[in-house]
């Protein structure tokens, strides 16, 4: 029963690994059942075993990512931005999940999927939409330092052979922390924390 189940999980990763490398050379509707049986030597009938239609395969990897980022983040995650805890918890995410996220943020990613890791990923919880000036430059500070990150990290995957895990952590540290020490960083910070409050209530 083991030895099946390997098989079985074995033929599914096939599949998985064929489209990611697929989706990061071309758009999602442009990839075929077809190609992927033809690529990875599979029958039609065995990819159905799996999933649905190509949709479905999609949803099965964010959904991946998106578990291990929940059990990765835990429930203790630093609620101090300046923490660089969070930091290495989104290397371990990346490292682990770096074939899936090198598909799932390429050119042909979605926007949709992005945000949806902004607000899963070790940090605080998402901010809630600005009603006011004031809260408004709050807003935009933490797109600007949540979508830099992200597209940090996004980069080091296509490009780790050129700086290790610790060495993007300093880079981030210093290139962004630095900025949240103004007086708009520290207001988004407190928000942060506020909004991170109201939900654990």
């Amino acid at each position: 029963m083991k030895k099946r189940t390997q098989i079985t999980d074995k033929t599914r990763q096939k599949f998985i690994d064929t489209f990611c490398r697929l989706y990061q050379e071309k758009p999602i509707e442009k990839i075929t059942v077809q190609e992927l049986i033809r690529e990875t030597g599979y029958n039609r009938s065995t990819f159905y075993q799996y999933f649905k239609d190509i949709y479905d395969l999609l949803d099965y990897i964010e959904e991946d990512v998106v578990d291990f980022i929940i059990i990765t983040r835990g429930t203790d995650f630093p609620t101090d931005i300046h923490d660089t805890e969070w930091l290495n918890k989104m290397v371990l995410v990346f490292e682990t999940k770096k074939n899936y996220l090198a598909a799932l943020l390429g050119n042909y990613g979605s926007n949709r999927f992005t945000d949806r890791l902004k607000a899963e990923l070790p940090g605080f919880a998402a901010l809630p939409e600005p009603f006011d000036k004031a809260s408004a430059e709050v807003y935009f500070i933490y797109e600007a330092f949540y979508s830099g990150v992200i597209a940090s990290f996004r980069s080091w995957v296509k490009y780790s052979e050129y700086l290790t895990s610790s060495e993007l952590i300093t880079l981030i540290s210093q290139s962004f922390l630095t900025g949240l020490d103004s007086k708009s960083g520290q207001n988004m910070i407190q928000s942060l924390k506020d909004n991170a409050i109201k939900k654990s209530e």
